[in-house]
């Protein structure tokens, strides 16, 4: 019965090919730039949802109803006293 090595046989390190550098290489620039046009890139949603209905005015000083722009009311529970007001 043979005992078992007490180290690993060691792999000979093989470096990476130039060809296959060049594609990582390639394809790290390639994500970087689209990284970079996507998140500068203007988004249509954003736009489309800004526009104000042609048919209802905008809010004129101190309207607040049926207009583009006005106030809308907040259903929000009481506040809790706080407990420095005792």
């Amino acid at each position: 019965m043979q005992r078992p090595p007490t180290e690993p046989a060691t792999v000979r390190f093989r470096p990476i090919p130039a060809r296959r550098r060049l594609l990582i290489a390639a394809l790290a620039v390639a994500t970087a730039a689209f990284v970079t046009w996507a998140m500068t890139r203007k988004s249509g949603i954003v736009s489309h949802a800004a526009r104000h209905p042609a048919d209802i005015p905008a809010c004129a000083q101190g309207q607040t109803q049926d207009c583009v722009g006005s106030m809308t009311t907040l259903i929000a529970p009481a506040a809790a006293p706080s407990s420095a007001s005792r």
